[in-house]
């Protein structure tokens, strides 16, 4: 089925609380404004909600943990070294800790119930940077700003990973190093189909198998 019309769409470049490298919020701007061109309702959000960084890591470990701590042990060495320091350290997570996690999600679940029944879609970037290589190191900064904490490097997605939102990702552009960057698509609860309709017209609208990126060296 084609996307619906006139749909009313938020679009937020910082959720309140996330760094964005500016030629990255160009590109996405730029994408998000292709729906305009489509004939719906654009909207940018002011504020946003507070930063869920530190209780999705809490919930998601927890519940991690939880499903794969008797094979831990006999496998070590089939899991990454970044995830097991990850969910392990939820074996000292307190009750009290775990339960204001449980109650920042249900916030940000009544946060996001709201703005959905006034908005059908919310984009936002996918990452607040260019893509960089999945084995080496994470940016140090983001416009000559500080990256003080690993949660930052990836604050656009977390947030719909502990409301379980569904959201998807398509191609917003190349960055000025010529490098891709992503606009995320957010849903309300239980309409992917929404989700993907947004994502299939903006590809037909803007198709980018024939751009590539810049190639660059693998980090070791």
């Amino acid at each position: 089925e084609q996307l619906p019309s006139r749909l009313r769409i938020a679009w937020s470049p910082t959720l309140g609380y996330a760094q964005l490298q500016s030629d990255v919020r160009r590109e996405v701007e730029q994408a998000v404004r292709v729906f305009e061109k489509l004939g719906h309702n654009i909207e940018e959000l002011e504020g946003g909600f507070p930063d869920p960084g530190l209780d999705w890591v809490r919930v998601a470990g927890a519940e991690t943990y939880a499903e794969i701590y008797d094979e831990i042990d006999g496998h070590r060495e089939e899991f990454g070294r970044a995830f097991l320091r990850g969910v392990e350290t939820v074996r000292d997570l307190t009750p009290e800790k775990y339960g204001a996690a449980q109650r920042a999600r249900a916030e940000l679940v009544n946060y996001l119930w709201h703005l959905f029944e006034r908005y059908d879609l919310l984009m936002t970037p996918t990452l607040p940077t260019e893509a960089f290589d999945a084995r080496g190191k994470w940016p140090a900064e983001i416009d000559g700003e500080p990256i003080t904490n690993p949660l930052n490097v990836l604050p656009f997605t977390y947030p719909f990973n502990l409301s379980r939102h569904p959201a998807a990702t398509v191609r917003a552009g190349l960055t000025d190093a010529g490098l891709p960057c992503g606009l995320q698509i957010v849903g309300p609860y239980h309409r992917e189909d929404i989700v993907l309709q947004a994502s299939y017209a903006y590809e037909q609208e803007r198709p980018w198998n024939d751009v590539w990126p810049r190639e660059v060296p693998a980090t070791v």
